[in-house]
């Protein structure tokens, strides 16, 4: 039998090219391989500020990207989070054995508590438990993550084992299977993480039309510095153009770079052609898809269907366990 994978992705905010070359792209190559779980993680998004009069557009629009990029429902199981209730089921009776000192010291609640300060509920600090049984609930074997997931993926693990051992073997303990991810950063503070929480010109968007592809990366940051070092902002911009180019251009550009010849509006230019070429076909598949919302509906309906048959066996394993049955 093939290995089990589960995987989502929040849907707020614009889905970036970070998200295609870390995350999305590498689900594409897994689906071929392994028994692939791939959930739009709305309860997810639920805990930081979004839109509710924008938030079924923004389901819809995610599970668009994610097929327009490449995901075959007809090879993996695409589903909604909220729509399979076993997954907070779940949370529930893994609350009951998770002592809180250790979901405070979990490095994500740290940072959200920092950078939503007003908003600091007890879904974010609870935000390991579900990813927990987000992950169990369908007995996963692997979880593609980037390092800064990491601590998840462990805190799954002995949640698993603590269950385990204090009731019965119902869940496995999932591993990490790290991504092959280029660190890509923002396009204007190239010392972070590119994000979609930040204002637009700091990430390009996997829906972005070819000029304001244009007109972001012409904004990026470059930099001076000693001959011959790149900065962080050039160092993003040939990490980008290493990704979307052919070996031949990156080389070109790198070499022109390394003997003092190049000219930063010249990597600009060729990077955001590049990045366009790959992207509008993306596009194109996009409008296609999204211009037929039933069918991207009954798609959804399909792998609710699919993941709730698996969850629901799992819950009621663990609510046996647990002399809830």
């Amino acid at each position: 039998m093939k290995k089990r994978i589960l995987s989502g992705i929040r849907p707020t905010g614009d889905l970036h090219i970070g998200h295609y070359l870390g995350v999305i792209s590498n689900w594409v190559e897994l689906q071929e391989e392994f028994d692939c779980y791939y959930m739009i993680a709305d309860l997810h998004a639920i805990t930081s500020s979004y839109d509710k009069e924008k938030f079924q557009d923004k389901i819809l629009e995610t599970l668009a990207v994610y097929m327009a990029c490449g995901l075959d429902p007809e090879k993996v199981t695409l589903f909604k989070q909220s729509d399979i209730s076993e997954h907070t089921d779940l949370a529930w009776l893994f609350n009951c054995i998770t002592p809180m000192g250790e979901l405070s010291r979990m490095t994500q609640f740290k940072e959200k508590s920092e950078t939503q300060a007003e908003n600091v509920n007890a879904g974010l600090w609870d935000y390991p438990v579900l990813m927990a049984a987000d992950i169990l609930i369908y007995n996963a074997d692997l979880v593609p993550v980037g390092e800064d997931q990491l601590q998840h993926v462990e805190f799954s693990r002995t949640l698993a084992r603590k269950f385990n051992n204090q009731f019965a073997k119902v869940f496995n303990e999932p591993k990490a299977l790290l991504t092959k991810e280029p660190r890509v950063k923002s396009l204007l503070y190239p010392n972070k993480k590119m994000s979609k929480t930040d204002a637009a010109g700091n990430y390009i968007a996997i829906l972005d039309p070819p000029e304001i592809i244009e007109k972001k990366i012409g904004s990026a940051v470059t930099d001076t510095g000693p001959s011959g070092t790149k900065t962080p902002g050039v160092e993003n911009l040939f990490r980008l153009l290493e990704a979307f180019s052919p070996k031949e251009i990156y080389n070109n550009m790198d070499n022109q770079y390394e003997i003092g010849d190049l000219k930063y509006s010249e990597l600009k230019k060729v990077l955001s052609d590049s990045i366009t070429k790959k992207l509008v076909p993306i596009q194109q598949k996009y409008q296609e898809l999204i211009s037929n919302p039933e069918n991207l509906y009954q798609i959804l309906e399909s792998g609710n269907s699919q993941a709730r048959k698996v969850a629901s066996e799992n819950l009621k394993n663990a609510k046996k366990a647990m002399g809830l049955i």
